[in-house]
């Protein structure tokens, strides 16, 4: 048995199959531990179908079994394999046949070809000039879009429509912009077309200007109602004769003289006939009313300038752009507008305004000759100068209105001084002699009040603060002048202290009138110094009854009259007038003062001042002044120890004794 089993042994390992099957069924490393792969195993499966038995004949058969099954297998596909070919075959034929019909096809299209290229070409060439012919074509449309006017723009030129039309004006711009376009072709080798065209544009454009002109002063003249319409055709007519300085001048003319006789007509009415159906009512009503009479004049004068100006700026502006509708105009300042359509409009709105001068001069002058007061004069005259600078803004401060009513202005306020003046004289020649109470004089208070009117009437000027302050200074130096100088000469027969009470009463009456008005501080500077003077005066007053009635008159006497010796000189205290029964005496009389200072004034002239702070003040300076010299006294017997003479009366305690 170990023989059989080393032959059998022996065997398996001498064939290659058993050891390759072996190896692959066991496997060896790592792919061994994987097992057998698919192949493999369907390899196994397939031989399963055909190996029934496993002996070794069987065995022994494998390899012939296995290529018998090849053979068969390879039998089957060559089989198969016949009838694709005999398919190919066929598809073959075909091909060659279709390759045939090409040929055939392609020497037929070259032969077409051939008997056709002259007509392609020919062809070719007519669709580059038809290109070309529309290229020309589209260019000379577009040139003659721009370049040459249509049918309906040269009829709407044509001088046999009356009336003129947007579409008048829509060609004339266009006509304006092909002659600037010309200048283009005039740089290009197009010049005589360039020359043809702008010829023909320039004449269209003067028989164009020409028919505007005419239908413009035609329109011009027709505005003949107080308020007119903005008429949008008008206004397009103005921009273009811009072009035109000579022809617009002549319309503005026109229409000037238009609109002159419109407010001279309605100025007349306004006067005379009031507004429609009575109201409001006719100036001329109120004629006994002097500053309402000239005020309602200049007011409606005023309103008449502002619309005239607003037609005019508005016939004169330009819209805010060159295709804007006109309904988008608007009146402009007319300092937008240029140099030469500010002159011209300002000289159409003189020429207008130009008819009103006369009516108005005659009136005015009339209203001045009825004598209306002095008052009411420079009431007028504070109209007039606001009217002349209301207006002067409007028309020009050169305009014939404004210069005649700064003329105007000019007369009242002559004819104001020369009233004054004669006022002034009058109040020189017949002078009051004062009251018994030094009270103001009723000629000072009567002027005082028209003095208040006069300045209050001046508050409403719109004049420059240099020219108001001259005139007021020279109000009040025709006024106030003549009236101090009255008052001095009233109260210069009168003692010292009754005539300083007396001026300062008429300074303090005038002060306060002047407070309530501006630039009238220099004048009022100036009678302040004069009162101080006067106060001065009764200061001195006080202080002279203070002494006499408190006894120290005496002993201030000897004290100056000491001071005044030289050195050496004898002790104060053995002065005359100093002994202790003297001073004594004079201690009480100055009690006895002090207390009945509450009720009477040493001086009976300062209780007739009118102001309570000159009052006050003249009492104040008096007891200082008395202080002052009691001071001295005490300090000269002090330093001589005898201070006792003044029975411990200190300085302070005299002045809390005078207080």
């Amino acid at each position: 048995m170990d023989g059989e089993k080393k032959e059998s042994e022996g065997t398996g390992a001498a064939n290659p199959l058993t050891r390759k099957l072996n190896k692959i069924l066991n496997g060896d490393g790592v792919k061994g531990m994987q097992g057998p792969s698919e192949d493999v195993v369907e390899a196994l499966r397939g031989l399963s179908g055909f190996f029934k038995s496993n002996t070794k004949r069987a065995r022994a058969n494998l390899r012939g079994d296995l290529e018998r099954r090849s053979l068969i297998v390879n039998e089957e596909f060559l089989a198969a394999l016949e009838g694709v070919h005999k398919k190919l075959e066929t598809v073959h034929g075909d091909i060659q046949d279709l390759s045939k019909c090409c040929a055939d096809m392609s020497s037929r299209l070259q032969a077409a070809r051939a008997d056709t290229k002259q007509l392609i070409q020919k062809t070719t060439s007519l669709e580059q000039e038809s290109n070309t012919v529309n290229i020309q074509r589209d260019v000379l449309g577009l040139f003659m879009d721009r370049f040459v006017l249509r049918d309906e723009e040269k009829k709407a030129l044509l001088p046999s429509a009356r009336e003129l039309s947007e579409e008048f004006f829509a060609a004339f711009a266009r006509a304006k912009t092909i002659h600037e376009d010309c200048k283009v072709l005039l740089r290009t080798s197009h010049q005589r077309a360039g020359l043809s065209i702008m010829e023909a544009m320039a004449a269209l454009q003067e028989s164009a200007y020409e028919r505007l002109y005419r239908w413009t002063q035609t329109a011009c003249r027709g505005l003949n109602s107080e308020m007119p319409e903005h008429p949008a055709l008008l206004c397009r007519a103005f921009g273009m004769l811009r072009d035109r300085p000579v022809l617009l001048q002549y319309c503005m003319k026109d229409l000037a003289d238009a609109r002159r006789n419109v407010a001279s007509r309605a100025f007349i009415d306004a006067l005379t006939r009031g507004g429609p159906g009575g109201v409001p009512k006719p100036i001329e009503l109120f004629s006994h009313d002097a500053v309402r009479y000239t005020s309602d004049m200049l007011a409606w004068l005023h309103q008449c300038v502002a619309s005239e100006r607003e037609l005019l700026s508005f016939l004169l502006a330009p819209p805010p752009t060159p295709d804007a509708p006109i309904s988008r105009r608007r009146v402009i300042d007319i300092k937008m507008l240029p140099v030469a359509d500010q002159e011209a409009l300002l000289t159409a709105l003189d020429h207008t305004m130009e008819a009103m001068c006369r009516p108005l001069k005659v009136r005015i002058e009339q209203v001045l000759a009825g004598d209306p007061g002095l008052v009411v004069c420079f009431k007028l005259a504070g109209v007039l100068q606001f009217y002349a600078a209301t207006i002067g803004g409007l028309a020009g401060e050169t305009a014939a209105l404004s210069a005649l009513l700064t003329e105007l202005r000019s007369n009242t306020l002559k004819m104001c001084f020369d009233a004054l003046s004669v006022q002034a004289n009058g109040l020189l020649a017949k002078v009051e002699y004062p009251q018994p109470d030094l009270s103001t004089p009723l000629a000072l208070d009567t002027t005082l009040d028209m003095l208040r009117q006069v300045l209050a009437s001046q508050d409403s000027t719109v004049s420059a603060a240099d020219i108001h302050r001259a005139e007021l200074t020279k109000i009040l130096t025709c006024v106030l002048d003549p009236l101090m100088h009255m008052c001095a000469l009233s109260s210069s027969k009168l003692p010292p202290a009754e005539m300083a009470t007396f001026m300062l009463n008429c300074h303090d009456r005038i002060l306060s009138c002047l407070a309530l008005f501006e630039f009238t501080e220099d004048k009022a500077s100036q009678i302040s110094q004069q009162s101080s003077a006067h106060l001065a005066t009764l200061v001195a007053e006080q202080g002279r009854a203070m002494l006499e009635q408190s006894g120290f008159g005496d002993v201030f006497a000897v004290l100056q009259a000491w001071e005044a010796i030289p050195e050496p000189r004898p002790a104060l205290s053995s002065m005359p007038s100093l002994d202790a029964t003297t001073l004594a005496m004079a201690l009480a009389r100055l009690a006895d003062y002090a207390a009945a200072l509450g009720h009477t004034r040493p001086c009976p002239q300062c209780d007739l001042l009118v102001s309570t702070r000159h009052r006050e003040f003249v009492l104040r300076e008096a007891v200082q002044a008395f202080l002052h010299l009691y001071s001295r006294l005490h300090t000269r017997l002090a330093a001589e120890g005898q201070a006792a003479l003044l029975g411990k009366r200190t300085p302070d305690q005299i002045a809390s004794l005078l207080s």
